[in-house]
């Protein structure tokens, strides 16, 4: 159910009404150590979430956080993430919410689109990205999920921050975010059925496949601007000793 010990792909968390829930840990990090499994998980939207599988969440994952990234009209169409498990401590931070809904045609390059899209995201939307870290790294607030509505976007970039933060190396951030590739069409199917959504039905699901460049382009901005993920979510207004904290958390 979590990342091989070789830090290969991970494995998809059996839960009936998430195709993208997945766990952050296994990887090694550049000093070593490794990412502890359990611990940290990133998904696509929690409302589907059966009741099998909340008690799965909670009972055998432990699940204590919930950070969505979803905008507040997402919210307010589909429903909190935490409507199938109210003990969790639920953090919304809308990322993309000054940006507006920009609505996909199929005729954009699809690289071009998610890097400006995830551009856009770091550099207009990183006090979310903050807030968020400042959530999962707080004392009692792990074990944590973060997602939006696919889990591969605006989840994507928090993914890549935190295992930048744990010291986890860039070709392994970029194959992380690229594995939401195997469930797109799940994914796609689901949220092209939401009124408000059906333009999607029209485009080939190719075009909402991860795409490694935009990934790249995040990790560069980042060391360019910041130096590293750590200084980055520093600008944001993360105290060092939160990500002293984290990292103690995470790494073994």
């Amino acid at each position: 159910m979590s990342p091989p010990s070789d830090g290969s792909k991970p494995i998809f968390l059996p839960l009936e009404g998430c195709f993208n829930f997945r766990d952050l840990g296994g990887y090694p990090t550049a000093s070593g150590q490794r990412v502890k499994t359990g611990m940290i998980f990133r998904s696509d939207a929690l409302q589907h979430l059966t009741a099998q599988d909340a008690r799965y969440v909670r009972e055998t994952l432990g699940l204590t956080t919930v950070v969505d990234f979803r905008n507040t009209h997402e919210v307010e169409r589909d429903g909190r993430s935490d409507a199938a498990i109210p003990w969790v401590n639920y953090v919304n931070e809308p990322v993309l919410e000054r940006r507006g809904t920009i609505t996909a045609t199929g005729e954009e390059d699809p690289a071009e689109r998610l890097t400006d899209m995830y551009l856009w995201a770091i550099r207009n939307g990183g006090a979310h990205y903050g807030a968020a870290f400042n959530a999962v790294a707080a004392e009692g607030n792990l074990p944590a999920v973060f997602h939006c509505s696919a889990g591969k976007d605006r989840a994507g970039i928090f993914a890549a921050l935190v295992l930048g933060v744990l010291g986890v190396d860039d070709e392994t951030i970029v194959q992380d975010y690229m594995v939401t590739n195997q469930k797109v069409a799940l994914i796609i199917q689901r949220l092209s059925s939401r009124p408000g959504n059906e333009h999607m039905q029209k485009i080939p699901v190719d075009f909402f496949r991860a795409q490694a460049p935009a990934m790249e382009a995040v990790l560069e901005e980042v060391r360019s601007v910041h130096g590293d993920a750590a200084g980055f979510f520093q600008s944001q207004g993360v105290e060092t000793a939160a990500v002293d904290r984290f990292r103690t958390a995470l790494l073994e």
